[in-house]
């Protein structure tokens, strides 16, 4: 029966040196020290048998974002067969931490996908510092010369315009929580199918020396894709938020914008509202739920928040749970619910928690009406979460 290695490490006259792990709590390690050692060691980023070598290629890579505020990739780097490979380094002092560097190398991804070779050759021609026609080729090249080049550019192209490309989270503490990993990547389908969970260790000697591991504690590699499940039925759907009025849909841009620029979930594992058209902003919830999404409706001067469940049998299943603890479920939450097997704008059983003290379209009323839709998704993630365990 085979049997996990052990190693010792001996000093010069034969005595065995003691390593103990260092805590990466300490000013003395910080994400760009993080940054620095991966870069400069790339060995450290493998995370498989791939035969393919990971060439480092710059630091902090700006990715331009839509609406004109770029955003900033830790490390970039290629395979020999022409692969990108996404690094995001994250300690994990704040427990919020895990669920948004997964959301950032996601949004990284989909910043790239769909990128031709050229555009990425453009945007890493300055940080490469190099005037030939095919700097991103010549440096792979440099390092490991036994490539073709069109071979290496045809491929990058197809991983580009398919994103499949190959993302690793580096840190400390990458094992605490991994369920809820899970659960994320689940969510965003084909995009988030090779994302790898590295966590590193640091060990260091009593002269002082380190010792520096890395273990793969995660891959995602057989992901579904199911985001066209996750996408809402509701607010926009509703017929007067069809309306054309340029007016109350900047306003409505303005609020959302503002609401998702302050809110801040208890919850560690729930991931950050996105944007759903003008009218809401959603946040996916575990199945058998869908997703919670936060509305304004200017015909009834109504805000609130809903939540979605899966038609499907444990779906009915926690909706009828639910809908017979009615009153305990409005203690929970501290408010009225109206829990609905059917509404007039969508088939899909759902829970409300609303209000209609607000003049919506006054923007005078937006900072009361933002503290109310924080307040009450806040609430009814934390309340809905627990009653999947």
């Amino acid at each position: 029966m085979a049997r996990n290695p052990r190693t010792l490490l001996l000093s010069g006259d034969g005595k065995p040196v003691r390593f103990e792990r260092v805590p990466l709590n300490s000013h003395d390690y910080n994400e760009a020290w993080l940054q620095e050692i991966l870069f400069d060691n790339p060995t450290l980023l493998r995370t498989d048998e791939n035969q393919y070598p990971i060439v480092p290629i710059c630091r902090e890579l700006r990715l331009p974002r839509e609406g004109g505020h770029d955003v900033s990739l830790d490390i970039f780097c290629l395979r020999t067969d022409g692969r990108p490979v996404l690094v995001e380094c994250k300690l994990w002092r704040n427990p919020q931490s895990r669920r948004e560097v997964i959301g950032q190398i996601l949004e990284y991804a989909s910043i790239l996908q769909g990128f031709q070779y050229a555009d990425l050759q453009a945007l890493l021609k300055p940080r490469l510092g190099m005037s030939s026609k095919n700097p991103i080729f010549d440096h792979v090249s440099h390092q490991h010369s036994d490539i073709d080049e069109a071979d290496f550019v045809d491929a990058c192209h197809g991983y580009l315009e398919s994103g499949q490309f190959e993302m690793i989270i580096a840190g400390d503490g990458i094992r605490s929580g991994l369920g809820p990993v899970k659960e994320l990547l689940g969510r965003h389908g084909g995009i988030g199918q090779n994302l790898k969970l590295l966590e590193l260790y640091v060990l260091q000697s009593e002269s002082g020396d380190r010792l520096v591991h890395t273990q793969q504690q995660f891959e995602a590699t057989c992901v579904e894709t199911v985001v066209n499940r996750l996408q809402p039925l509701g607010i926009d759907s509703f017929p007067d938020e069809r309306e054309s009025q340029s007016a109350w849909r900047d306003q409505c841009t303005k609020f959302w914008n503002k609401f998702l620029g302050q809110l801040e979930l208890d919850h560690p594992d729930q991931e950050i509202p996105r944007r759903q058209g003008s009218y809401n902003v959603l946040t996916p919830m575990p199945s058998p739920m869908t997703h919670l999404s936060c509305f304004r409706v200017k015909s009834t001067h109504t805000i609130g928040v809903f939540l979605m469940f899966e038609s499907t049998p444990e779906g009915n299943q926690l909706f009828d749970q639910l809908l017979a603890d009615q009153d305990q479920l409005s203690a929970e939450l501290g408010t009225q619910v109206y829990i609905d097997p059917k509404s007039s704008w969508t088939d899909r059983r759902s829970i409300t928690v609303k209000t209609d003290e607000f003049d919506i379209e006054d923007e005078g009323t937006t900072d009361p009406q933002i503290e109310y839709l924080s307040q009450q998704l806040n609430r009814m993630v934390n309340t809905f979460r627990r009653h999947i365990r």
